[in-house]
């Protein structure tokens, strides 16, 4: 049982990970569109939006929704998992545990890591300390961030969601560049971008298999650069020029950062960033911020879209998710040695059997109306091993063949064949969450009255 809801578990993240790298590519699309527009802050924000579809198991609700029928305790039988589908679940699951742990093991060590970093800093000196305050208050922060100098760091750093800290490097510095400096390490915390890096970090590890994710990081992480330079070199906020701030960050370019920190945004980390930064900075207008109005709206539109284009691939991984059941499917037909364990009742005979005495909280009575080529089945109950499963039906036309049976905890179905009436006893081998299902083998809809109960 508990392997079948981790596998059932793991399931869930697959397809929310598909979810996710369906909007992201949706997203994608949307960006090149608004990047020559100049829409730097809608950007950002619907970037954020897309981690949701990572987060909220869209396809997975649907699967199970989708299988769900007016009536209490009544499913459409063909969506439990079968033995292969489980197994290979499962083994997919352990592959997915490992890179899991493995992530965590590495988590571990760049913690560590950051802490020995951090211990070779010191305070910064007062002159540092009074430009920072001028910047926090020019911006409007709500926490005062600590400003260290440290001997290891070989480009600035800020690091920290609850304590932000801005590491500098051990040198003398101009005042004009290090305003530059300390603005756009502090428009890192004014924009809460530290937190968001912390936030994609845990995902990633549950999305390790996702490539796409990757890319949603490193695409967040630049747009998030690319919005701190915008308020740095543009609009109310800037304190220089373009060519005066990405002087100062080439500057920093010289020296090759060898920091590989956890949880930190550096002031330059890469060329290929760099040059995208300088490319969208160089020519950026100051263009008219859209309306809340055409934001709500926009915002609307692609979430819409994005869950739209979800469900669409959610119907192709149902009708997937059907085929692979029906042939790895394993069907057993009920055999025994004595006689009045298989019964197949004729119509007109007395049905004795559904008057069958149970214990009030087992016996349960389904009330079902069946569509052609389809099967029910109830919701999942607890059986111990030794027990029984006595079930019985009565069909409507009676001349209908149906399929009466139980669904083990692994998937397999064992089941009898019959029309008119049918009921079977199946003997429990071990301890599980048991189902009991019919599918009308009929190309019309037909009624059925099922009874069953555990004893």
């Amino acid at each position: 049982m508990a392997w079948t809801i981790l596998s059932s578990w793991f399931f869930g993240v697959f397809l929310t990970s598909l979810t996710g790298t369906v909007s992201y590519f949706f997203w994608k699309l949307l960006e090149l569109v608004m990047e020559r527009k100049k829409q730097f802050r809608w950007i950002v924000f619907s970037g954020k939006l897309v981690i949701i579809f990572y987060l909220v198991p869209v396809i997975y609700l649907y699967i199970y929704f989708s299988e769900m029928q007016v009536a209490d305790n009544t499913y459409t039988y063909t969506k439990v998992i079968t033995p292969i589908l489980l197994y290979s679940i499962g083994a997919a699951f352990l592959i997915w545990l490992m890179g899991f742990c493995v992530g965590i093991a590495r988590y571990v060590m760049q913690k560590h890591n950051l802490r020995l970093f951090v211990s070779c800093s010191v305070p910064a000196d007062l002159k540092i300390n009074r430009i920072k305050d001028e910047i926090e208050k020019r911006l409007a922060l709500k926490q005062s961030v600590a400003v260290r100098l440290n001997s290891q760091c070989s480009v600035p750093v800020v690091m920290g969601v609850r304590k932000p800290v801005i590491l500098l490097p051990e040198q003398k510095y101009d005042e004009k560049k290090l305003r530059i400096i300390l603005e756009h390490e502090l428009m890192h915390v004014k924009h809460r971008d530290l937190f968001w890096k912390q936030f994609l970090f845990w995902i990633s590890k549950v999305h390790w298999f996702n490539y796409s994710f990757k890319l949603l990081m490193d695409d967040i992480n630049g747009w998030n650069e690319t919005y701190c330079d915008r308020d740095a070199c543009y609009g109310e906020m800037a304190i220089c020029t373009y060519e005066e701030y990405f002087d100062t960050i080439l500057e920093n370019a010289r020296v090759k950062s060898n920091e590989s920190l956890l949880f930190t945004m550096h002031l330059y980390e890469n060329k290929k960033g760099i040059k995208r930064r300088m490319v969208r900075m160089r020519h950026y207008h100051a263009s008219k911020e859209l309306r809340k109005v055409v934001v709500a709206l926009l915002t609307v539109c692609f979430v819409g879209a994005s869950s739209v284009t979800a469900l669409a691939a959610g119907e192709g991984v149902l009708e997937g998710y059907d085929a692979l059941t029906d042939t790895t499917l394993n069907k057993l037909a009920e055999t025994d040695a004595t006689d009045d364990v298989e019964t197949v009742i004729p119509p007109g005979t007395d049905i004795g059997i559904v008057e069958i005495e149970v214990p009030a909280y087992t016996r349960t009575y389904m009330d079902w109306t069946i569509p052609g080529d389809t099967g029910y089945r109830t919701g999942p109950f607890w059986v111990t091993k030794g027990k029984k499963i006595v079930a019985s039906t009565i069909i409507s036309p009676t001349n209908k063949f149906i399929n009466l049976g139980i669904i083990e905890p692994d998937g397999t179905r064992r089941q009898v064949s019959g029309m008119g009436a049918v009921a079977h006893t199946f003997d429990i081998n071990y301890t599980g969450g048991y189902c009991v299902f019919v599918e009308n083998r009929a190309s019309s809809e037909i009624t059925v009255k099922l009874l069953y109960a555990a004893e």
